[in-house]
């Protein structure tokens, strides 16, 4: 039997990327899936207990306060800038209350999503035999533990950028190399960094390879810009 192509770069497509889904969505669950039990943890979670009404519900009246209050009206007197992690935080607070089933049941799907992202871009780089080793390595790093144990932490909202972000890459080098319209994965990169850098300071290096990748686009005419699509 001929398993040469585990070994070469290929797109998962199909049935392929959906079987990988599974995979990376049954991973997540079997490292982190009994967190759907977990609560508050009290380093981290008390922010989002303090928004929270006795009925266990953010109120859409509380938002300006809890906006002027946050790092978003604080940029230059606070050590941080992370205002993508705050609004994603206020809106999945507004969704999911005080109901930690539901804030774990989604950390337990974007680790999923991220995983399926890393995978599928390292065997689109190199092949799905290399991509698979070099996604259990990344899946067996210590530091995940610590970063989905908590409700909510800027780690997570960056970890789903930066899939996203390594998604458009793949399908914006295929786009370059047969002179399709780049316009889609030119957005879901600036999307994926935005979310990123916004949620963890430490991923702005992001915006290189952004700026990079748009340029090369511009130059090859393969990303429309105001005055071409005149």
């Amino acid at each position: 039997m001929n398993i040469g192509w585990a070994w070469r770069p290929v797109r998962l497509r199909g049935a392929s990327a959906a079987i990988l889904g599974v995979l990376a969505l049954a991973t997540s669950a079997a490292l982190i899936g009994s967190l759907v039990h977990g609560r508050w943890f009290m380093m981290d979670d008390p922010t989002i207990l303090s928004w929270l009404r006795p009925d266990g519900r953010l109120h859409l009246t509380d938002l300006p306060h809890i906006i002027r209050s946050s790092e978003i009206f604080m940029f230059g007197t606070d050590s941080r800038c992370r205002p993508v992690y705050w609004l994603l935080r206020m809106t999945e607070t507004a969704l999911w209350g005080d109901r930690t089933t539901l804030w774990f049941t989604t950390r337990v799907f974007l680790f999923g999503g991220a995983l399926a992202a890393f995978a599928w871009t390292l065997a689109a780089a190199v092949g799905p035999a290399w991509g698979g080793l070099l996604t259990l390595y990344i899946t067996a790093q210590f530091y995940w533990g610590d970063v989905w144990a908590h409700a909510s932490l800027g780690e997570q909202y960056a970890s789903a950028g930066l899939a996203l972000f390594v998604v458009s890459t793949t399908v914006l080098r295929e786009r370059l190399g047969s002179r399709v319209n780049a316009d889609l994965p030119i957005v879901m990169m600036s999307v994926g960094t935005v979310m990123a850098v916004g949620s963890k300071e430490n991923f702005a290096f992001l915006a290189v390879p952004l700026l990079i990748a748009l340029a090369m686009g511009r130059r090859t005419g393969i990303v429309r810009t105001r005055g071409s699509a005149a």
